[in-house]
Formats: C-alpha cells, sequence, structure tokens
C-alpha cells in the first residue's frame, strides 16, 4: 500500500532555525572523515535545510526528494538557483515506482549519504523499512561505504517517553494516524543492522531530539 503523505512542514518550520546548525554541524564532520560527494535528502519538505547545508558544503551535490507534490516547484526554484543542488523528485517513500525513477535519473556516480529529518515517526514502520532496504540498494557498490542519517524525536531505547513534550507529540501524531508514532531507537538500529549498516553516531541534539548515523558495509549482500 503506497502511504498517503500528511504534511507536517508547517508545523516543523519553525524549527529549522534551531536545529539546522547542530545538523550541519555533523555534517561536516562527516564530510571532513570522508568527504561527501552526493546528499539524497528524503522528506525535503521546502528544501530549507538543503538550502543551508548546500551553501555550507559547495563540493557536496544534494537531490532533494519529497512526497507533496505541491512542493516540487519551491525544490525545483532551489535547484535552478543554487548550483550544487542538482534535482529535485516526487518519492514518496512507499511507492516502488518514485524510487525506481529516482534510481534511473540520478545526476550523481554515487549517493555517499541519505539524509532523513523528521520523518519516520509521521508515517507508517514499513516506510522505515523501506527506507533502509532502498538506502541499501542505492548504496550498493559505491567506491566508499555509503551512510545514513535520521534525525527527529525518538522513543527512549526500549520504549518511554524522554520528556512529557514528547508523550504529549507522540498522542498527538497518533490520533491523527494510528500508524505514526515516536520510533524506539533499537527497532530502528536493528533494521539497519538487518540492511549491512553499523551506527557510527548516536548524538543528542536540541529539544530532546536525536541524530543518528549508519554506515554500511560494502562486503554486506543485498
Amino acid at each position: 500500500m503506497v502511504w498517503t503523505p500528511q504534511s507536517n512542514t508547517d508545523a516543523a518550520a519553525g524549527s529549522v532555525d534551531r536545529n539546522k546548525d547542530p545538523l550541519l554541524s555533523i555534517l561536516k564532520d562527516i564530510d571532513t572523515a570522508s568527504p561527501i560527494s552526493s546528499v539524497v535528502e528524503l522528506a525535503s519538505g521546502y528544501g530549507d535545510h538543503a538550502v543551508h547545508f548546500a551553501a555550507a558544503l559547495p563540493n557536496t551535490s544534494f537531490v532533494l526528494t519529497e512526497a507533496q507534490s505541491s512542493h516540487l516547484p519551491t525544490l525545483q526554484q532551489h535547484v535552478d538557483s543554487q548550483p550544487n543542488i542538482v534535482a529535485a523528485h516526487e518519492l514518496n517513500v512507499l511507492n516502488p515506482d518514485h524510487w525506481n525513477s529516482l534510481r534511473n535519473n540520478l545526476p550523481v556516480k554515487q549517493v555517499d549519504l541519505i539524509l532523513c529529518i523528521n520523518m519516520i515517526h509521521l508515517c507508517p514502520w514499513s516506510a522505515t523499512e523501506t527506507l533502509f532496504a532502498q538506502a541499501a540498494a542505492l548504496q550498493h557498490g559505491g567506491s566508499q561505504p555509503g551512510k545514513v542519517m535520521l534525525y527527529g524525536a525518538f522513543l527512549q531505547p526500549g520504549g518511554g517517553y524522554s520528556s512529557p513534550g514528547d508523550e504529549k507529540f507522540d498522542l498527538d501524531i497518533r490520533s491523527r494516524d494510528p500508524s505514526f508514532g515516536l520510533r524506539d531507537p533499537a527497532r530502528v538500529h536493528e533494521l539497519a543492522i538487518n540492511h549491512g549498516y553499523t551506527g557510527i553516531l548516536d548524538k543528542d541534539m536540541p529539544a530532546g531530539n536525536k541524530a543518528f548515523v549508519w554506515q554500511r558495509s560494502p562486503t554486506h549482500r543485498l
């Protein structure tokens, strides 16, 4: 079943200024350790994060994707105005045709990093499963190990809330759709391992959020 996205872009817009520099700091650390030639961002929204990151990482090419087709004209404006934002695609994570189109039209030779900000709690768990399966397929056979970076609100490992605010937020999004909800990072990590990824970063972020980075073993089979 293809998931029908529900917009959280406007609600999340105010958080961009709060988290864009801490997230950029992580990207710069990754780039310093192993240069990032290309990033595919999932759930780009209106591209606010990508514009900030691309300006600070001029040697990295950014491919933006978004499930809500109404956002694509704005993303295309970024492609037209910022040299290293190189493409914008419609991508519903649970739509295999969208993944095939992305794969067949990538303007980069390999995908060094797949970046996903504030998405996995606002879609079914199957979207996270698909994310890692498709990431592994995109990054298989690259000249350097591919990475996946997730950022957002999470449960505590094993379940439970980090704060009353997280509990309120979780109950709110579950009331919108029972398949939504904050995810247990232990379960996400297990999923990543099953697709050949090893955790290399687990970082506390502003407002009680978390950032995780996994790196894929080049010898892991699809």
